[in-house]
Protein backbone atom coordinates (compact mmCIF):
# COMPACT_ATOMS: atom_id res chain seq x y z
CA UNK A 1 0.00 0.00 0.00
CA UNK A 2 1.48 3.24 -1.46
CA UNK A 3 0.41 6.01 0.52
CA UNK A 4 0.32 5.53 4.22
CA UNK A 5 0.71 9.06 5.26
CA UNK A 6 -1.89 11.24 6.80
CA UNK A 7 -3.22 13.66 3.91
CA UNK A 8 -4.04 16.78 6.38
CA UNK A 9 -6.59 17.95 3.21
CA UNK A 10 -8.43 14.81 4.10
CA UNK A 11 -11.04 14.30 7.26
CA UNK A 12 -10.37 11.56 9.54
CA UNK A 13 -13.74 9.72 7.66
CA UNK A 14 -11.87 10.48 4.37
CA UNK A 15 -8.36 9.53 5.46
CA UNK A 16 -9.97 5.98 6.36
CA UNK A 17 -12.09 5.52 3.11
CA UNK A 18 -8.78 6.54 1.37
CA UNK A 19 -6.98 3.59 3.08
CA UNK A 20 -9.58 1.14 2.67
CA UNK A 21 -10.34 2.05 -1.57
CA UNK A 22 -6.10 1.07 -0.83
CA UNK A 23 -7.09 -2.12 0.18
CA UNK A 24 -9.84 -3.11 -1.92
CA UNK A 25 -7.33 -1.66 -5.30
CA UNK A 26 -4.98 -4.49 -3.74
CA UNK A 27 -5.84 -7.87 -5.52
CA UNK A 28 -3.79 -9.71 -3.12
CA UNK A 29 -5.58 -8.40 0.00
CA UNK A 30 -8.51 -8.92 -1.98
CA UNK A 31 -7.67 -12.52 -2.75
CA UNK A 32 -7.33 -13.37 0.91
CA UNK A 33 -10.17 -11.43 2.01
CA UNK A 34 -12.43 -13.21 -0.50
CA UNK A 35 -12.02 -16.38 1.00
CA UNK A 36 -13.72 -15.52 4.38
CA UNK A 37 -17.38 -14.47 5.41
CA UNK A 38 -18.49 -11.19 3.95
CA UNK A 39 -19.59 -9.49 7.13
CA UNK A 40 -16.90 -10.62 9.05
CA UNK A 41 -13.95 -8.79 6.05
CA UNK A 42 -16.42 -5.75 7.14
CA UNK A 43 -16.01 -5.88 10.86
CA UNK A 44 -11.87 -6.47 10.61
CA UNK A 45 -11.39 -3.70 7.96
CA UNK A 46 -13.39 -1.76 10.41
CA UNK A 47 -11.36 -2.38 13.22
CA UNK A 48 -7.77 -2.47 11.05
CA UNK A 49 -8.63 1.04 9.99
CA UNK A 50 -9.17 2.37 12.99
CA UNK A 51 -6.10 1.04 14.17
CA UNK A 52 -4.33 2.33 11.44
CA UNK A 53 -5.59 5.95 12.71
CA UNK A 54 -4.12 5.65 16.22
CA UNK A 55 -0.68 4.16 14.76
CA UNK A 56 -0.50 7.31 12.89
CA UNK A 57 -1.84 9.86 15.42
CA UNK A 58 -1.66 8.67 19.01
CA UNK A 59 1.00 11.49 19.53
CA UNK A 60 -0.92 14.14 18.19
CA UNK A 61 -3.84 13.20 20.23
CA UNK A 62 -1.84 13.44 23.60
CA UNK A 63 -0.73 16.44 22.51
CA UNK A 64 -3.93 17.87 21.67
CA UNK A 65 -6.04 16.41 24.73
CA UNK A 66 -6.17 20.09 27.05
CA UNK A 67 -7.73 21.49 24.08
CA UNK A 68 -11.11 19.28 24.28
CA UNK A 69 -11.21 19.60 28.34
CA UNK A 70 -14.15 22.11 28.32
CA UNK A 71 -16.38 19.59 26.76
CA UNK A 72 -15.46 16.15 28.41
CA UNK A 73 -18.59 16.97 30.80
CA UNK A 74 -20.94 17.66 28.38
CA UNK A 75 -19.38 14.38 26.80
CA UNK A 76 -20.04 11.99 29.16
CA UNK A 77 -23.84 13.76 29.98
CA UNK A 78 -24.51 12.63 26.43
CA UNK A 79 -23.16 9.16 27.17
CA UNK A 80 -25.90 9.32 29.62
CA UNK A 81 -28.30 10.46 27.78
CA UNK A 82 -27.37 7.53 25.61
CA UNK A 83 -28.09 4.86 28.80
CA UNK A 84 -31.30 6.82 29.12
CA UNK A 85 -32.40 6.25 25.59
CA UNK A 86 -31.45 2.32 25.80
CA UNK A 87 -33.40 1.78 28.68
CA UNK A 88 -36.29 3.49 26.79
CA UNK A 89 -35.91 1.65 23.41
CA UNK A 90 -35.76 -1.56 25.84
CA UNK A 91 -39.14 -0.92 27.59
CA UNK A 92 -40.21 0.26 23.59
CA UNK A 93 -39.09 -3.29 22.55
CA UNK A 94 -40.95 -5.03 25.23
CA UNK A 95 -44.31 -3.78 24.13
CA UNK A 96 -43.95 -4.80 20.57
CA UNK A 97 -42.84 -7.88 21.15
CA UNK A 98 -45.52 -8.86 23.35
CA UNK A 99 -47.87 -7.19 20.56
CA UNK A 100 -49.23 -4.55 22.83
CA UNK A 101 -47.65 -1.67 20.44
CA UNK A 102 -46.55 -1.02 16.68
CA UNK A 103 -44.06 1.74 15.68
CA UNK A 104 -43.61 2.60 11.76
CA UNK A 105 -41.10 0.78 10.21
CA UNK A 106 -40.17 -1.81 12.90
CA UNK A 107 -41.24 -5.35 11.42
CA UNK A 108 -38.43 -7.78 12.96
CA UNK A 109 -36.59 -8.09 16.55
CA UNK A 110 -33.81 -7.12 14.45
CA UNK A 111 -34.91 -4.22 13.83
CA UNK A 112 -34.49 -3.19 17.76
CA UNK A 113 -30.51 -4.04 17.39
CA UNK A 114 -30.36 -1.09 14.47
CA UNK A 115 -32.06 1.55 16.31
CA UNK A 116 -29.41 0.83 19.74
CA UNK A 117 -26.69 1.45 17.66
CA UNK A 118 -28.45 4.86 16.18
CA UNK A 119 -30.40 5.74 19.23
CA UNK A 120 -30.05 9.19 19.39
CA UNK A 121 -32.52 9.46 16.17
CA UNK A 122 -34.42 6.82 16.94
CA UNK A 123 -38.14 8.35 15.70
CA UNK A 124 -40.98 6.17 18.33
CA UNK A 125 -39.13 6.47 22.00
CA UNK A 126 -39.59 10.00 24.07
CA UNK A 127 -36.65 12.07 24.04
CA UNK A 128 -34.40 13.07 27.37
CA UNK A 129 -36.48 14.96 29.55
CA UNK A 130 -35.89 17.46 32.04
CA UNK A 131 -37.63 14.47 34.47
CA UNK A 132 -35.37 12.01 33.23
CA UNK A 133 -32.14 13.74 34.51
CA UNK A 134 -33.62 14.35 37.84
CA UNK A 135 -34.14 10.70 38.47
CA UNK A 136 -30.66 9.88 36.53
CA UNK A 137 -29.32 12.34 39.63
CA UNK A 138 -30.60 10.47 42.38
CA UNK A 139 -29.21 7.49 40.89
CA UNK A 140 -25.25 8.92 39.92
CA UNK A 141 -25.99 9.86 43.99
CA UNK A 142 -26.34 6.44 45.01
CA UNK A 143 -23.70 4.16 46.53
CA UNK A 144 -21.30 2.51 44.19
CA UNK A 145 -23.19 4.12 40.98
CA UNK A 146 -20.90 4.01 38.15
CA UNK A 147 -20.14 7.36 36.48
CA UNK A 148 -18.75 5.89 33.40
CA UNK A 149 -21.44 4.63 30.07
CA UNK A 150 -21.82 0.77 31.02
CA UNK A 151 -21.08 -0.24 27.40
CA UNK A 152 -18.33 0.65 25.43
CA UNK A 153 -19.02 -2.67 22.55
CA UNK A 154 -22.79 -3.65 21.90
CA UNK A 155 -24.98 -3.25 23.94
CA UNK A 156 -26.90 -5.81 25.68
CA UNK A 157 -29.80 -7.32 24.00
CA UNK A 158 -33.46 -8.31 24.84
CA UNK A 159 -33.06 -11.66 25.08
CA UNK A 160 -29.81 -11.19 27.78
CA UNK A 161 -31.69 -8.62 29.54
CA UNK A 162 -34.51 -11.03 30.41
CA UNK A 163 -32.23 -13.92 31.38
CA UNK A 164 -30.14 -11.80 33.54
CA UNK A 165 -33.40 -10.85 35.66
CA UNK A 166 -34.31 -14.16 36.39
CA UNK A 167 -30.71 -15.34 37.00
CA UNK A 168 -29.16 -13.45 40.00
CA UNK A 169 -25.52 -14.80 39.43
CA UNK A 170 -26.03 -12.63 36.11
CA UNK A 171 -27.79 -9.69 36.95
CA UNK A 172 -25.05 -7.57 37.98
CA UNK A 173 -23.95 -7.53 34.31
CA UNK A 174 -26.65 -5.38 33.65
CA UNK A 175 -26.75 -1.55 33.90
CA UNK A 176 -27.58 -0.39 37.36
CA UNK A 177 -29.83 2.51 35.81
CA UNK A 178 -32.42 -0.47 34.39
CA UNK A 179 -33.01 -1.67 37.98
CA UNK A 180 -32.93 1.77 39.51
CA UNK A 181 -35.38 3.13 36.66
CA UNK A 182 -37.15 -0.31 36.94
CA UNK A 183 -37.84 0.37 40.80
CA UNK A 184 -39.11 4.15 40.69
CA UNK A 185 -40.83 4.36 37.33
CA UNK A 186 -43.04 0.88 37.48
CA UNK A 187 -41.58 -0.97 34.63
CA UNK A 188 -40.44 -3.86 35.96
CA UNK A 189 -43.60 -4.93 35.07
CA UNK A 190 -42.83 -4.95 31.26
CA UNK A 191 -40.16 -7.93 31.81
CA UNK A 192 -43.06 -9.79 32.96
CA UNK A 193 -44.42 -9.61 29.43
CA UNK A 194 -44.17 -12.50 27.09
CA UNK A 195 -42.27 -12.45 23.48
CA UNK A 196 -44.86 -13.16 21.50
CA UNK A 197 -43.40 -11.78 18.64
CA UNK A 198 -39.70 -13.15 18.98
CA UNK A 199 -41.44 -16.84 19.91
CA UNK A 200 -43.34 -15.98 15.77
CA UNK A 201 -39.98 -15.61 14.19
CA UNK A 202 -38.08 -18.67 15.94
CA UNK A 203 -40.97 -20.67 14.26
CA UNK A 204 -39.94 -19.00 11.28
CA UNK A 205 -36.32 -19.45 11.68
CA UNK A 206 -36.73 -22.95 12.65
CA UNK A 207 -38.52 -24.31 9.77
CA UNK A 208 -35.85 -22.78 7.43
CA UNK A 209 -33.09 -24.18 9.31
CA UNK A 210 -34.83 -27.47 9.15
CA UNK A 211 -35.22 -27.20 5.61
CA UNK A 212 -31.55 -26.49 5.08
CA UNK A 213 -30.55 -29.52 7.18
CA UNK A 214 -32.62 -31.55 5.24
CA UNK A 215 -31.46 -30.13 1.93
CA UNK A 216 -28.05 -31.07 2.55
CA UNK A 217 -28.98 -34.56 3.55
CA UNK A 218 -31.30 -34.91 0.46
CA UNK A 219 -28.26 -33.57 -2.04
CA UNK A 220 -25.13 -35.23 -0.12
CA UNK A 221 -21.78 -34.30 1.74
CA UNK A 222 -19.68 -33.83 -2.06
CA UNK A 223 -22.75 -31.24 -3.04
CA UNK A 224 -23.26 -29.10 0.20
CA UNK A 225 -21.78 -25.38 -0.27
CA UNK A 226 -18.73 -24.61 2.32
CA UNK A 227 -19.01 -21.98 4.56
CA UNK A 228 -16.69 -19.21 4.39
CA UNK A 229 -14.78 -19.08 7.77
CA UNK A 230 -15.19 -16.04 10.01
CA UNK A 231 -12.38 -13.76 9.77
CA UNK A 232 -11.48 -13.02 13.20
CA UNK A 233 -10.34 -8.93 14.33
CA UNK A 234 -7.81 -10.45 16.30
CA UNK A 235 -4.16 -8.73 17.54
CA UNK A 236 -3.09 -11.66 15.34
CA UNK A 237 -5.08 -11.31 12.51
CA UNK A 238 -3.63 -7.55 12.12
CA UNK A 239 -0.43 -8.45 13.10
CA UNK A 240 -0.45 -10.87 10.13
CA UNK A 241 -2.01 -8.19 7.55
CA UNK A 242 0.52 -5.32 8.23
CA UNK A 243 3.79 -7.84 7.71
CA UNK A 244 1.65 -8.83 4.71
CA UNK A 245 0.70 -6.03 3.38
CA UNK A 246 1.80 -2.74 4.48
CA UNK A 247 5.60 -0.45 4.01
CA UNK A 248 8.25 -0.79 6.05
CA UNK A 249 6.94 3.05 7.53
CA UNK A 250 3.52 1.89 8.47
CA UNK A 251 4.97 -1.56 9.38
CA UNK A 252 7.74 0.48 11.78
CA UNK A 253 4.37 2.79 13.04
CA UNK A 254 2.57 -0.67 13.88
CA UNK A 255 5.95 -2.02 15.91
CA UNK A 256 6.24 1.78 17.72
CA UNK A 257 2.12 1.75 18.74
CA UNK A 258 2.20 -2.29 19.84
CA UNK A 259 5.10 -1.34 22.51
CA UNK A 260 4.45 1.51 23.68
CA UNK A 261 1.01 -0.53 24.44
CA UNK A 262 2.27 -3.84 25.45
CA UNK A 263 1.25 -3.92 29.04
CA UNK A 264 -2.22 -4.11 27.81
CA UNK A 265 -5.00 -2.70 28.85
CA UNK A 266 -4.49 -2.51 32.71
CA UNK A 267 -1.71 -0.50 32.55
CA UNK A 268 -3.00 1.80 30.38
CA UNK A 269 -6.55 2.31 32.57
CA UNK A 270 -4.13 3.18 35.77
CA UNK A 271 -2.34 5.70 33.65
CA UNK A 272 -5.54 7.15 32.59
CA UNK A 273 -7.40 6.91 36.23
CA UNK A 274 -3.95 8.83 37.53
CA UNK A 275 -3.83 11.38 34.57
CA UNK A 276 -7.47 12.18 34.72
CA UNK A 277 -7.28 12.75 38.86
CA UNK A 278 -4.01 15.12 38.15
CA UNK A 279 -6.20 17.20 35.90
CA UNK A 280 -8.95 17.25 38.17
CA UNK A 281 -9.61 21.23 39.07
CA UNK A 282 -10.80 20.43 42.63
CA UNK A 283 -9.28 18.16 45.68
CA UNK A 284 -10.72 14.42 44.89
CA UNK A 285 -11.17 12.47 48.65
CA UNK A 286 -9.41 9.07 48.22
CA UNK A 287 -11.16 6.65 50.85
CA UNK A 288 -8.28 4.24 53.08
CA UNK A 289 -8.45 1.43 51.01
CA UNK A 290 -5.86 -2.06 51.52
CA UNK A 291 -5.74 -2.08 47.36
CA UNK A 292 -4.17 1.00 45.71
CA UNK A 293 -6.10 0.39 42.72
CA UNK A 294 -9.60 0.22 44.24
CA UNK A 295 -9.05 2.92 46.15
CA UNK A 296 -8.11 5.28 43.02
CA UNK A 297 -10.73 3.58 40.91
CA UNK A 298 -13.58 5.01 43.71
CA UNK A 299 -12.15 8.24 44.13
CA UNK A 300 -11.74 8.53 40.04
CA UNK A 301 -15.21 6.78 40.13
CA UNK A 302 -17.33 9.55 42.69
CA UNK A 303 -15.19 12.49 41.02
CA UNK A 304 -16.64 11.67 37.71
CA UNK A 305 -20.53 11.25 39.40
CA UNK A 306 -20.16 14.92 40.46
CA UNK A 307 -18.46 16.55 37.62
CA UNK A 308 -21.27 14.45 34.93
CA UNK A 309 -24.29 15.22 37.99
CA UNK A 310 -22.90 19.09 37.39
CA UNK A 311 -22.93 18.49 33.06
CA UNK A 312 -26.34 17.24 32.76
CA UNK A 313 -28.67 20.45 32.87
CA UNK A 314 -26.29 22.22 30.32
CA UNK A 315 -25.71 18.55 28.30
CA UNK A 316 -29.58 18.51 27.83
CA UNK A 317 -29.57 22.29 26.80
CA UNK A 318 -27.31 20.91 23.90
CA UNK A 319 -29.19 17.60 23.15
CA UNK A 320 -32.31 19.83 23.10
CA UNK A 321 -30.94 22.05 20.86
CA UNK A 322 -29.44 19.23 18.77
CA UNK A 323 -32.51 17.86 17.90
CA UNK A 324 -34.61 21.15 17.92
CA UNK A 325 -31.80 22.24 14.96
CA UNK A 326 -32.01 18.76 13.34
CA UNK A 327 -28.01 18.07 13.58
CA UNK A 328 -27.40 14.66 13.46
CA UNK A 329 -25.71 12.33 16.05
CA UNK A 330 -22.82 10.01 16.16
CA UNK A 331 -24.48 6.66 15.21
CA UNK A 332 -22.65 3.54 14.42
CA UNK A 333 -21.98 1.58 10.76
CA UNK A 334 -25.79 0.99 9.93
CA UNK A 335 -24.37 -1.55 6.96
CA UNK A 336 -23.38 -4.52 9.71
CA UNK A 337 -26.40 -4.66 11.34
CA UNK A 338 -28.69 -3.87 8.07
CA UNK A 339 -26.42 -6.71 6.47
CA UNK A 340 -27.61 -9.00 9.48
CA UNK A 341 -31.17 -8.09 9.69
CA UNK A 342 -31.67 -8.98 6.12
CA UNK A 343 -30.40 -12.14 6.49
CA UNK A 344 -32.77 -12.88 9.22
CA UNK A 345 -35.19 -11.62 7.30
CA UNK A 346 -34.77 -13.62 4.05
CA UNK A 347 -34.30 -16.92 6.39
CA UNK A 348 -38.01 -15.86 8.32
CA UNK A 349 -39.68 -15.38 4.95
CA UNK A 350 -38.41 -18.52 3.50
CA UNK A 351 -39.64 -20.37 6.53
CA UNK A 352 -42.98 -18.77 6.09
CA UNK A 353 -42.80 -20.29 2.29
CA UNK A 354 -42.14 -23.41 4.12
CA UNK A 355 -44.87 -23.79 6.15
CA UNK A 356 -47.46 -22.71 2.95
CA UNK A 357 -47.86 -18.42 4.15
CA UNK A 358 -47.37 -15.37 2.12
CA UNK A 359 -43.96 -14.10 2.02
CA UNK A 360 -44.42 -11.10 3.89
CA UNK A 361 -43.86 -10.15 7.22
CA UNK A 362 -47.49 -9.60 8.37
CA UNK A 363 -47.64 -12.60 10.98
Amino acid sequence: MNDNNLNPRLSVAQQKKHWLDEITDNADAVKLLHSYDPVSVEIFLSKYINQKVLWHTQPEKDASKNECAGLKWIDSAFRHFEIILQKKLFDAQCLWRAEMAEYDGVKLCADFIIWQHNIFACPFIEQVTLADITLYTQYLLQPGALAMAAFTGEWITYDEVKTAYSNPNIKASLPGWYHFHNKYSDTAQLLLLPDIRGQKEWFYWSLYFEGQQLNNVQTGPSLKKREPAWMNPSDAAIRFFVHRFEDSKVKHMYTEYTMANRHGDKLQDVIKMIEELLDADELVPVVSNQNWEEAIQLALNNYRCKKTIEALPMGLEQYQMNVGMGIAFWCANKGIYDKIRHAGMVSILHGRRLNGEPENLDF
